[in-house]
């Protein structure tokens, strides 16, 4: 998880951003996003803090709701 993770931060802030976080949902449905209007209320619901990021903690919540995408 680390490493994916670390992949997907590339500024290495130890946070995705949002446009990080396209790119994560664009490298796990194949370059094609599956719900293009909906990736910021996607960020939103695993933002447990509501910075606008996501941190290593919030990253392992979509691996335990979701954890055949990573």
């Amino acid at each position: 998880m680390s490493f994916c993770f670390q992949t997907f931060d590339k500024d290495a802030s130890g946070q995705i951003d949002e446009d990080e976080f396209l790119d994560l949902a664009r490298t796990v449905n194949n370059a094609e996003p599956l719900f293009p209007g909906n990736f910021k209320t996607a960020l939103q619901q695993f933002d447990e803090n509501d910075d606008g990021l996501i941190d290593f903690n919030e990253f392992k919540l979509i691996h335990k709701a979701f954890p055949m995408v990573f």
